[in-house]
């Protein structure tokens, strides 16, 4: 039996998201995460953790959860909740991603029905992915189903099932403000009204069966018309979501010889082999090459880029006992900024924040056509890194870059890149890229 440890208050750091939970508040300490249990809700927590169908609540995405080992000062018992290592959201998710988001909570659901048991909260930002798998992480929204209980449909259609559908019609820009949206936008509003409060038909056609029948038996309504909404959600088809860099060739083998590596990717190995293996960013990712090299080494990747495709193919190629990788859809200039009630939910520079960072033939691209400097490129990169960044830089005299210099980009030289990185960076070391003149800058805090 273990020895419970007295914690006190100013040894935790409380999760400002969930500070509003009635049924207890997440913290966190030596970097493991805790829930404090209210008195109100131990009798309840007690039940579910005793009962029968437990682990299958677990395998079915319920985050893994067990009484703790440690006492904090005021809290009646603490819990301790399996860590999830990156918080993401679902603005951040291809649109797989949020499929699967809403058949775990439709198979959470199922579940936890067979036991009595109901989730009170059915919105995106309870759901966490730890490499392609989804996650439930609010117990404290766990219930027990009487007559009076009512599945949280209306939030689970405004926040996950008409962005969703959306991405089924192929209206994928559409779908994203949708999830960019603050959760009481003008957008969300507007589909309770009675024009749009129907969509998607079928939909709202279970709800209504739900609603007539819940009262007669509340179990056996919840189950229908959870098994009907989860049959929905399967049978949605999502449409290629092709764009400008859906076919670019990222290669990391040589053309003829398979066996033979560039440059590029013989100097990106030999560096990351160098390093403790910890946790990696990569950056406008594109299929995701080099994040699997770091993957196959044992980093812990997060791999970004902005084109939803690219995020979907390698969240497809992960998603079955494949590589430590954690897709998302995010733009290297534009990143999720902190949002919800006093902005508790973090930006992306705090999330997503890597021990290394990853930016390959990036560079170029934002100079000329995104027109941004030096200096914000620096300082984004900066925001992302814990310890070191692996950049790519594309001289002017390359084949390509030299076709868009004209006398506006003067100072788009390696020397003045260096300079701006180095205002975050105490030093840098050059080594060879393919093909040359391109090189590799290795830039360490």
């Amino acid at each position: 039996m273990h020895r419970i440890r007295q914690i006190k208050q100013d040894q935790v750091r409380y999760e400002p998201a969930s500070c509003v939970d009635p049924a207890g508040k997440v913290f966190y300490h030596d970097d493991k995460v805790y829930r404090s249990v209210s008195n109100e809700s131990l009798s309840l927590t007690k039940k579910i953790l005793s009962d029968g169908r437990c682990n299958h609540f677990f395998e079915k995405g319920l985050v893994r959860t067990r009484f703790a080992d440690i006492k904090v000062q005021g809290c009646e018992s603490v819990l301790e909740h399996e860590k999830i290592p990156f918080v993401t959201y679902c603005q951040e998710w291809s649109p797989l991603m949020l499929k699967d988001a809403a058949l775990a909570v439709c198979d959470l659901s199922l579940e936890l029905a067979k036991s009595g048991f109901a989730v009170k909260d059915a919105h995106p930002w309870n759901i966490h992915f730890n490499k392609c798998k989804p996650y439930f992480v609010d117990f404290g929204s766990i219930v027990e189903i009487d007559r009076s209980f009512k599945w949280p449909f209306r939030e689970f259609r405004r926040h996950i099932l008409f962005p969703l559908w959306l991405f089924s019609k192929g209206r994928f820009d559409d779908a994203y403000r949708f999830l960019h949206e603050h959760p009481i936008g003008i957008g969300k509003r507007l589909i309770e009204k009675k024009l749009f409060n129907r969509i998607p038909f079928s939909y709202a056609r279970f709800a209504k069966s739900y609603l007539r029948s819940r009262k007669a038996d509340s179990r056996k309504s919840l189950f229908t018309f959870l098994s009907d909404v989860r049959q929905y959600v399967e049978d949605m088809q999502i449409p290629s979501a092709h764009g400008f860099w859906t076919t670019y060739e990222q290669r990391t083998t040589g053309r003829e010889d398979p066996l033979e590596l560039p440059p590029k990717t013989a100097t990106v190995t030999d560096l990351l082999k160098s390093f403790p293996k910890g946790s990696l960013l990569d950056m406008a990712c594109n299929k995701g090459a080099y994040a699997v090299i770091a993957a196959e080494m044992g980093y812990q990747v997060v791999a970004f880029d902005r084109d939803p495709e690219i995020v979907s193919n390698i969240y497809l190629e992960n998603k079955s006992g494949g590589k430590d990788i954690l897709p998302l859809k995010l733009d290297f200039l534009w990143p999720t900024p902190g949002f919800g009630l006093g902005l508790s939910a973090r930006p992306a520079y705090e999330r997503l924040k890597c021990d290394t960072t990853l930016v390959l033939a990036l560079i170029h691209h934002l100079v000329f056509y995104q027109k941004v400097n030096f200096e914000i490129i620096a300082r984004i990169i900066s925001q992302y890194t814990i310890s070191r960044a692996i950049v790519e830089f594309i001289p002017p005299d390359d084949h390509y870059v030299k076709k868009w210099m004209t006398e506006r980009h003067n100072w788009y030289e390696l020397a003045n890149f260096i300079d701006a990185m180095n205002v975050y960076f105490r030093k840098h070391t050059i080594f060879p890229s393919s093909p040359a003149p391109r090189v590799i800058v290795l830039f360490q805090k």
